[in-house]
């Protein structure tokens, strides 16, 4: 009788050495499955460091998260073999966005992350969405016609106006509109492309992408431009003035909602992208992930 007890205590004691091997061995995957997900989590955000925290918080953003400027958005990068398409917007860098163990985050282990990812990818469609609305509905003035020359707007008009109105709106580095038309001044007075077979030359805004982008327009009646310095103080004063007055009479007009709707909305997805960020170093610090998935079911006992 008691050889048949103590057959039991064994079988009973190696029941559960077993199930504990086993609890540990489930364990040991899902804490490699983990550390495979935050290898995602650290390119994702690109800066932080290996004890689970912002490497430099006050030394700028050195993330590869999207970046909200004054006026428009920025992806998150590339990468340094993406070719990057126009108006193309991303939340996650270009060279993890296909890889199938972030897929399995954001579906399966992070849905919080993956939530936040679709919200920040509908405030940018509604902000550009606001762009497009404005572009279309503006009405470009009348050129100024002067005796021997007339200025008028570009295609490129409507946008920078509706990104000075932006910036306006936002109360950034440039908070009004004598700020903006003292920097639309200096620009006309650097910036000038001639176009000698039209008889026209182009004076630009701010910087956008790294290149000026041409908003007036000045085109000689001659067609000739080598009789420009006939005209060319009064060309730029012109020009100065058509873009003025265009800022002053459009910050007062019903059009002008579409931009601060927009300021509203870069504003809100300035805060999600902190948000996430914030996010991201939290799963970065955690030890395990929850959530099953096809990885670690398929590995465990």
């Amino acid at each position: 009788m008691g050889s048949i007890l103590l057959t039991i205590a064994l079988v009973g004691l190696y029941y559960q050495q077993y199930r504990l091997h086993n609890w540990e061995y489930n364990q040991d995957i899902r804490r490699r499955h983990t550390e495979t997900l935050k290898e995602r989590i650290r390119v994702w955000h690109g800066d932080i460091d290996d004890v689970g925290a912002e490497s430099d918080p006050l030394g700028g953003d050195n993330t590869n998260l999207p970046t909200v400027n004054r006026a428009s958005v920025d992806p998150a990068p590339g990468g340094v073999d993406h070719i990057d398409i126009a108006n193309e917007f991303r939340v996650v860098p270009a060279i993890i966005e296909d890889d199938r163990y972030l897929k399995d985050l954001l579906e399966n282990h992070a849905t919080d992350l993956d939530a936040l990812r679709e919200e920040i990818h509908q405030q940018y469609s509604e902000f550009e969405q606001l762009r497009e609305e404005f572009t279309t509905a503006y009405e470009p003035p009348d050129p100024i016609e002067e005796d021997g020359y007339s200025v008028a707007t570009t295609s490129s008009f409507p946008t920078w106006l509706f990104e000075s109105l932006l910036r306006i709106q936002r109360h950034t580095v440039e908070t009004n509109v004598d700020d903006i038309q003292g920097e639309l001044e200096a620009a006309i007075d650097r910036t000038g492309s001639g176009k000698p077979d039209r008889g026209t030359i182009a004076f630009g805004g701010h910087p956008a992408g790294g290149s000026t982008r041409y908003i007036l327009r000045a085109t000689l009646d001659s067609g000739d431009l080598s009789t420009l310095d006939t005209h060319d103080d009064a060309i730029e004063t012109a020009s100065l003035r058509l873009g003025e007055q265009e800022l002053q009479r459009i910050k007062n007009e019903p059009i002008a909602e579409y931009a601060d709707t927009a300021g509203d909305i870069l504003d809100e997805m300035a805060s999600s992208i902190n948000e996430l960020r914030t996010l991201l170093v939290e799963y970065e610090g955690d030890i395990h992930y929850a959530g099953d998935c096809e990885f670690i079911s398929d590995s465990q006992f």
